[in-house]
């Protein structure tokens, strides 16, 4: 088991998601799965991510960042309402169009520097104990 202190226990498991490239360097795949996610079928699984750098789960509820920035910020105990509002502002003004919204439980990632580059831009943005 690997233990990397932070804050909260929510956010070191927060942490940890989101440090694959730096806890398994040699690795080709790493798959992270939540505690409330149980793999049943890992042939199909690892069949179903193709060849992407990145796969996961599309989100069961909500199907924008929009929306999901709404919801964030009615949780107000779990994020900092500001930068919230600060991130849903500068993709705003990106001019960013969101139609999809994936969940993270479930998350297999190949090794790569894109993989390296998102995983570090991530953790820039981990500022709350949710990983949104």
């Amino acid at each position: 088991m690997v233990h990397w202190p932070t804050r909260h226990p929510r956010h070191e498991a927060r942490v940890l998601k989101i440090s694959s490239h730096l806890l398994f360097p040699e690795e080709k795949w790493v798959v992270w799965a939540d505690a409330s996610m149980q793999v049943l079928d890992w042939d199909r699984l690892m069949l179903d991510k193709g060849n992407h750098y990145v796969s996961c789960i599309e989100h069961w509820d909500r199907n924008n960042v929009y929306s999901e920035a709404i919801e964030l910020l009615s949780m107000e105990s779990h994020v900092d309402p500001k930068s919230v509002k600060r991130f849903v502002a500068h993709i705003r003004s990106e001019g960013f169009v969101s139609h999809s919204l994936s969940t993270t439980g479930l998350l297999v990632r190949r090794l790569s520097q894109h993989v390296i580059d998102f995983n570090s831009l991530w953790r820039e943005c981990l500022n709350s104990l949710r990983d949104r």
